[in-house]
């Protein structure tokens, strides 16, 4: 699983307005990301997922990330990030969330875009 070309931009863009463009592009991810996601977490106790799942979160969303921040917090900062996107699509679509997945998009996308936004703003 890797972050395709098409949100490539989401982490080279404004880093200002990062935190609302990653939210809402995960939430509209089509059914390929959203299996490949499932995929990789049930099969993270099978031998040799764990790592390549390490590998991708490391590669893919958390050292693009840490690049662009600043601050002496920033590995810390990058990591939260990746982790607070991954506990979205946890919740989503794992868990099965029927209240947010109910729940207004543009909402989640302005609330949980803030505090995404809140790690990488220094």
């Amino acid at each position: 699983m890797q972050l395709d070309e098409e949100a490539q931009p989401l982490l080279d863009g404004p880093i200002d307005q990062l935190g609302e463009h990653f939210i809402e592009y995960v939430l509209n991810a089509g059914d390929e990301v959203r299996g490949i996601f499932l995929a990789l977490v049930r099969a993270s106790d099978s031998d040799g997922v764990a790592p390549r799942l390490r590998e991708v979160h490391d590669t893919a969303f958390v050292a693009p990330l840490r690049s662009r921040l600043t601050g002496p917090d920033a590995e810390v900062r990058a990591r939260l990030a990746a982790s607070l996107v991954g506990g979205l699509l946890y919740s989503m679509w794992v868990v099965g969330d029927e209240e947010l997945l109910a729940a207004d998009r543009t909402d989640i996308v302005r609330r949980y875009g803030a505090l995404l936004q809140a790690l990488v703003t220094p």
